[in-house]
């Protein structure tokens, strides 16, 4: 076991988690509800009416991914390649790197798209796609990017939890740890 200043010689505790604040969980749980319930409609929906502003969200797709395969590089021609946690990150590097190609592609085919195929309006926040073409089913596919976002998310979470067992683990005495 590795000795660490100010952490072996502190008093051994039976619980295996000592760092667990239940009752700041509740607290947060209980705000995080009474907000949930309170909140007003935020309209957040980012329109590209005039062409920098899709210029500029398209440049951020860019740039997002270039970090996310810089990322994934760096760790898979490292030694934290070695490291389940580190792989659980850079698979959902990956995932977000996938995830900007898929919308980079979504926001071009959308502005390919008649505006006669879409159904209301925008400052009603309602609108519909009518189904009429190849080009309509691509682009309704390509708005399912969050099957790729959210586990991309869920692998990075998987990734700093095992960290922080990791961590946990390497910090408990020899007798603490589960056999």
């Amino acid at each position: 076991m590795q000795k660490i200043p100010g952490v072996n010689e502190m008093k051994s505790t039976s619980r295996r988690h000592p760092a667990r604040f239940p009752g700041s969980l509740l607290a947060g749980f209980g705000t995080g509800t009474c907000l949930l319930l309170k909140a007003l409609p935020a309209f957040a929906l980012q329109t590209h009416a005039a062409p920098e502003g899709l210029y500029a969200h398209q440049i951020g797709h860019v740039l997002y991914f270039l970090a996310m395969a810089g990322l994934v590089y760096k760790i898979r021609n490292s030694q934290l390649w070695g490291s389940a946690a580190w792989r659980w990150i850079a698979t959902g590097g990956f995932l977000l790197g996938l995830w900007n190609t898929w919308a980079f592609v979504g926001h071009v085919v959308e502005t390919l798209l008649p505006q006669n195929h879409f159904v209301g309006s925008v400052e009603s926040g309602h609108t519909a796609l009518r189904m009429v073409s190849l080009l309509d089913y691509l682009y309704w596919f390509l708005r399912m990017d969050h099957l790729i976002c959210v586990p991309a998310l869920i692998c990075i979470y998987l990734g700093l939890h095992r960290m922080r067992r990791e961590r946990v683990a390497s910090l408990m005495t020899p007798r603490e740890q589960r056999p």
